[in-house]
């Protein structure tokens, strides 16, 4: 597992009262009637995402077998 890109690993992605992505100290400075946040859709909250990489085989030279 490693750290997802999409929320820093909080699991939640910030808002101010217009709509503007923030980070999370600045949520936190926020006076209640103006935080918003979504739970993230690429972690669906965990703030961890499978590491699933695989090499592009048929683009390199010699292909799967060579490497």
């Amino acid at each position: 597992m490693v750290t997802c890109h999409a929320c820093s690993g909080t699991g939640k992605i910030y808002y101010n009262a217009d709509g503007d992505r923030i980070a999370e100290d600045e949520y936190d400075q926020l006076p209640k009637d103006q935080r918003e946040f979504d739970i993230c859709a690429e972690c669906d909250g965990l703030g961890e995402v499978e590491y699933d990489y695989e090499p592009d085989w048929d683009s390199m030279p010699g292909g799967h077998d060579y490497y």
